[in-house]
C-alpha cells in the first residue's frame, strides 16, 4: 500500500477509527468484524452534483471510507499519527440477545 499524506497547507484531517459490525446475513461472532477501518469525519454534508444529482465531494478522502483495514486498533492509530491525523477510537457496541423460545412467537398481551 502507497502512503498516504495531506498537503501541508490544508488543515489536519480528523478520521473515527472503528470496528465495524458485520452484516444481518452473517453469522457467528455476534456479526463482529476482526478488522478495523478508518473513516473520515466530514464537517458538512456533500452537495449533490448540478448535473446528476449525485453527492459529490471536493476532496478524495471520502473514498478512503471503510477501505482502510487494519488488523488491530493500534496499527490504525500509529498510521493516523504519521499521517498527522486527529483520530478518535469509536469502540465497538456490545449488544445482547436474550433467550427466546417459540412459544414468544404466539403471545398474546390484553388490553387494560
Amino acid at each position: 500500500m502507497r502512503a498516504m499524506s495531506i498537503t501541508p497547507d490544508s488543515p489536519a484531517l480528523s478520521v473515527r477509527i472503528v470496528q465495524p459490525t458485520g452484516s444481518a446475513m452473517q453469522s457467528g461472532r455476534r456479526g463482529r468484524s476482526v478488522f478495523w477501518t478508518i473513516q473520515p469525519v466530514t464537517a458538512s454534508p456533500t452537495p449533490p452534483d448540478p448535473l446528476m444529482g449525485w453527492p459529490q465531494s471536493g476532496t478524495t478522502m471520502g473514498e478512503l471510507y471503510g477501505r482502510l483495514r487494519f488488523s488491530s486498533a493500534e496499527q490504525a492509530v500509529d498510521f493516523a499519527v504519521r499521517q498527522g491525523w486527529t483520530y478518535e477510537i469509536q469502540p465497538h457496541q456490545a449488544s445482547s440477545i436474550g433467550p427466546k423460545n417459540y412459544l414468544q412467537n404466539f403471545k398474546t398481551t390484553e388490553a387494560q
